[in-house]
């Protein structure tokens, strides 16, 4: 599939085709196109872009590209997609979603755009949507069942055993006592799509040591800020404080 963006797309008018007291005059204004995916597979699309004439190219050979996937335009990062030049043309990029990415998409629908910088220009070419269709054939061999939670995250950096707070919504189930794993056991723990390492599910209570998970079905979800083997997600968990999250778990 093809994207063709062109700069008498992005809104950039003649003056004088402008009348200033009926519209605005946007600086720029992206494309919109709505993505579908079925979970777990690859995908590509194509932008090329052009002069307002739709034909004549434009040089984006120097460009750097900015193309992420959140749950909502201000919430956290989920990914993002590959940007690849097209080898021969000046003036086409491809963007792949990889199928690393594709697998973590349990939660649609998404947002995305498509950021372009040039120099000191920088312009969104396209945004959309993103909807998810859930895969039903998978390797359960290296995929273990999984649960999750979702609520507001809260980060406490205390010096000692700083770890992160996922509070339950008045409307939220969370899965029942039964389904966690047993105590003791070693999970990978995915934070809104970011893996952030092996953590050992411990009882409620637990509060110090490396990796460790709990939660109190009925009120909250804690994480320690390391994995079992003391690699530190602080910074991920900052930029996380006060937002709407899901956690996810795999079992090992």
């Amino acid at each position: 599939m093809t994207a063709s963006v062109s700069l008498g797309a992005l809104g950039i008018q003649a003056l004088a085709a402008i009348d200033q007291f009926a519209e605005p005059l946007c600086f720029t204004q992206p494309d919109e196109l709505d993505l579908c995916v079925y979970r777990g597979d690859t995908g590509r699309f194509r932008i090329q872009v052009t002069e307002a004439d739709l034909v004549t190219p434009i040089d984006i050979t120097s460009a750097t590209w900015d193309a992420d996937i959140r749950r909502t335009a201000d919430g956290a990062l989920v990914g993002s997609f590959d940007v690849v030049p097209v080898e021969g043309t000046v003036n086409a990029v491809d963007v792949f979603l990889n199928a690393e990415l594709s697998e973590l998409l349990n939660e649609p629908p998404y947002v995305y755009d498509v950021e372009m910088t040039i120099g000191t220009e920088v312009i969104t070419l396209l945004y959309g949507d993103l909807t998810v269709t859930k895969d039903v054939s998978r390797d359960d061999e290296s995929v273990k069942p999984s649960g999750s939670v979702t609520g507001v995250l809260t980060w406490n950096p205390q010096p000692e055993f700083a770890y992160i707070e996922v509070q339950k919504p008045d409307n939220q189930t969370w899965p029942a006592l039964e389904d966690y794993p047993e105590v003791g056991t070693i999970t990978t723990l995915i934070v809104d799509g970011v893996d952030v390492g092996l953590h050992r599910l411990g009882g409620t209570g637990l509060n110090q040591g490396d990796g460790w998970w709990s939660s109190d079905i009925n009120e909250f979800f804690s994480v320690r800020h390391t994995d079992v083997n003391g690699n530190p997600n602080d910074d991920y968990y900052a930029s996380l404080d006060g937002q709407t999250i899901t956690i996810t778990w795999v079992e090992e």
